[in-house]
């Protein structure tokens, strides 16, 4: 118990640690020392033989999915909402989610989790130039890792893509 009791305090400090450094890139706020400890002790409970071993990030993606209330709200007030920043347009252009002409801050964040795993158009043509057969929900990151694996082993296929993206005037 001893261990158990010596782990936990560890990683109590250095998740507090970590979540009081990065919450606000996280969007999140900083929670409670006993949500910490809660949710330490919720890992020990549902994964035998848990070492610590969850990466701070990954706490702190559990942490808002046990305790909601944490996820951080932009706004000031109840009905108020102001303007998305211009990085989050940026980012949102990047995506290739559609952007309202009046979009606010909470609006755009929203929109940013609901796009930031998506499969580009881009991605989704160069699967289908180099034949690559796909899920239909297929996440960026999977497109990403075929389309990475597929040029390994044929390096000729980015000029090929380019070449063929130039003659039909793909952007």
């Amino acid at each position: 118990m001893k261990d158990r009791q010596s782990l936990s305090a560890a990683k109590e400090n250095e998740y507090m640690e970590f979540l009081r450094a990065e919450a606000a890139r996280l969007r999140m706020n900083i929670p409670a020392v006993g949500a910490v400890r809660d949710t330490i002790d919720f890992l020990f409970e549902s994964i035998p033989d848990w070492n610590g071993d969850t990466a701070p990030e990954e706490f702190a993606k559990l942490m808002v999915k046990r305790y909601p209330e944490l996820r951080f709200e932009w706004t000031s007030g109840e009905d108020s909402d102001e303007p998305a920043t211009a990085k989050q347009i940026s980012f949102l252009k990047v995506l290739g989610a559609p952007i309202p002409n009046s979009l606010g801050i909470r609006e755009a964040s929203d929109l940013i989790e609901e796009w930031k795993n998506r499969v580009s158009d881009g991605q989704k043509r160069r699967l289908d130039f180099y034949g690559l057969a796909y899920a239909a929900d297929i996440t960026r990151e999977q497109a990403t890792a075929l389309i990475d694996d597929y040029k390994k082993t044929h390096p000729e296929s980015e000029a090929a893509y380019q070449e063929w993206k130039a003659k039909n005037d793909v952007v």
